[in-house]
């Protein structure tokens, strides 16, 4: 990772990413998917199936389903 890169993620303070929720669970969890096709475990509030905002391991709202680039550096 870039030094510049790594300065701004310090000044925002958080990694905020886009997942799809996959399958919603009866605690209050859900599966998740990345961009990468890895899956991990989420918590969250009113969970619901299709795209998400993702900060840490907390789903934090729906996301829109729009076209998207990533970008590797």
């Amino acid at each position: 990772m870039s030094d510049q890169l790594q300065r701004l993620k310090t000044l925002i303070g958080y990694s905020r990413t886009i997942v799809t929720i996959t399958k919603v669970r009866s605690d209050g969890s859900a599966i998740v998917t990345h961009n990468d096709g890895s899956t991990s475990v989420a918590v969250g509030q009113n969970l619901a199936l299709g795209k998400a905002y993702l900060e840490g391991d907390r789903i934090i709202g729906n996301a829109p389903d729009l076209p998207f680039s990533e970008i590797i550096i």
